[in-house]
């Protein structure tokens, strides 16, 4: 994954927000999602996101190109122009190759081994070339410098004993400009006032060259040339923080500023959360990995290169594997400067006594003390009921009630009050628990719950405590027949009658 930082807006009203960038394809497998953090479950969105893959970009040189040259002529011999190319190798890193600074106003040829590089990074071919850009050198005038003229982009490698034309420069529809200024992207796609076109006057070799140009300005920056450049917007998928704050809808393309460039982007859905990123703190976005990286590589000023920062990983249930899984992480090879176990984060907050000890022993205790009191309280309930009452069922015995008929009215008295009071009460307790529990997602510091409660009910101890209540009440239930079924009549109504 990439996260960086970016904002929308003008300068007033501009909403800071958080871009993640994610790999579609396996994000599923290494993340936590709740269905109710959006409307369309975690796969639906990547495979959203999915569809916005980078289409074939740049200028893709032949297996075993070695070198790459280029004919420069600068439009002037007032300033030095350095000339520099960017290629992308076959593992995506992105390699800066200077190939040579012009020294006069006339045609100059300019070539560099793409296998020597001073950096970190050892090539690995094919190679396909991502941009042409220039740097203004030394300057022996005030004036800005008039354009450049380019011939004949050509590749030597072990295919070939002659260097091979990969670009005439007869036709520059599939070039795109960018320029840069001060290291700030302006306007982005496009460059601006600056020109790219064929010229029939000024030709090293063929029937034109093209020539570079641009408007004069007091600081030139960098210009760069993007060969089949893909100028869609990234698709991407906000959270509903951005688009109020931004006060844009699904659906609408935006300008965002990322450090040191501009981005259109097209908002195709929304999400109320997602993970690792909290909305309360900061809006956000979420965009296509592949498609993100190869945008954010459209940046000429200097050695400023993306690649993801985070690697999320699902590590094995196995303790000792698991760590040593994390040691290897926390070596210096690997260059992680932060951990997040997600295990060990739930083990610390379990851990905690106010969850640990607090809570779970208060709510045992209260659980145990309803099915208590409940119990007793229908027991003495049913004792004083049948001692009240006893003249009353005698007085029905003697009437013609038979004794299966005073049994049926007892049971169907007490099944009546059992049922309606669980029945009342669980829908009570439900209301009370979703008016009361939302007041609750607080953590120690006072800050919100993240992610929301859900309301959920464990209907399983639910179903015991009512299971345990039903044998009590049974049981007291057929004690009451058992007392009615033992009454003599004759001395209940001689008591009846003192």
């Amino acid at each position: 994954a990439y996260r960086g930082s970016g904002v929308v807006g003008v300068q007033f009203t501009q909403v800071s927000f958080t871009m993640l960038a994610i790999d579609p394809e396996s994000f599923e497998r290494v993340s936590w999602y709740r269905d109710d953090f959006s409307e369309k479950p975690l796969s639906e969105l990547a495979d959203l996101l999915a569809e916005d893959q980078p289409v074939k970009e740049g200028l893709v040189l032949p297996q075993g190109t070695e070198r790459i040259g280029l004919w420069v002529q600068p439009a002037d011999a007032e300033h030095e122009l350095r000339v520099f190319a960017k290629v992308k190798d076959k593992l995506g890193h992105y390699i800066e190759y200077e190939l040579g600074t012009t020294t006069s106003d006339e045609w100059q040829y300019m070539e560099t081994n793409l296998m020597e590089v001073e950096t970190y990074i050892t090539p690995t071919p094919p190679f396909s070339l991502h941009s042409i850009y220039l740097r203004l050198g030394t300057s022996k005038s005030m004036e800005a410098p008039k354009g450049v003229y380019f011939d004949d982009l050509q590749i030597l490698g072990s295919f070939s004993s002659e260097p091979v034309v990969v670009e005439d420069f007869e036709e520059v529809s599939e070039w795109t400009m960018i320029s840069e200024t001060g290291g700030q992207a302006s306007g982005m796609i496009g460059g601006g006032t600056d020109t790219f076109a064929i010229d029939e006057q000024v030709v090293y070799s063929g029937a034109a060259s093209a020539k570079f140009g641009w408007t004069p300005r007091r600081t030139f920056g960098h210009r760069g040339l993007y060969p089949n450049l893909d100028t869609r917007p990234v698709l991407a998928i906000a959270s509903r923080a951005f688009l109020s704050g931004a006060s844009i809808s699904v659906g609408d393309i935006i300008q965002i500023r990322l450090p040191g460039q501009f981005l259109p982007v097209v908002v195709e859905d929304a999400v109320d959360f997602f993970p690792t990123l909290d909305p309360s703190e900061k809006a956000f976005l979420i965009v296509n990995l592949d498609r993100a990286i190869n945008l954010r590589n459209l940046m000429i000023g200097g050695s400023a290169y993306f690649y993801p920062n985070e690697v999320w990983l699902t590590v094995t249930d196995d303790e000792e594997q698991r760590q040593e899984v994390l040691d290897t992480l926390k070596t210096g090879g690997y260059r992680a400067h932060t951990l997040h176990d997600r295990k060990a984060t739930i083990a610390g907050s379990r851990e905690d006594p106010l969850v640990a000890a607090g809570w779970g022993g208060v709510l045992l205790i209260a659980f145990l003390g309803v099915i208590l009191v409940s119990g007793l309280g229908f027991v003495v309930y049913a004792y004083l009921s049948a001692r009240a009452r006893q003249l009353e069922f005698a007085i029905l015995r003697t009437l013609g009630f038979s004794l299966r008929q005073i049994i049926g009215l007892i049971c169907f008295e007490q099944i009546f009050i059992i049922t309606a009071g669980m029945g009342i009460g669980t829908v009570v307790g439900l209301r009370l628990s979703a008016m009361m529990m939302p007041f609750l997602q607080l953590t120690e510091r006072g800050e919100m719950v993240l992610p929301p409660f859900i309301l959920t009910t464990d209907w399983l101890t639910v179903g015991i405590a009512y299971i345990i209540l039903t044998v009590a009440f049974a049981v007291t239930i057929s004690l009451v027949v058992l007392f009615f079924s033992r009454v003599a009549l004759h001395r209940t109504l001689r008591m009846g009658e003192m």
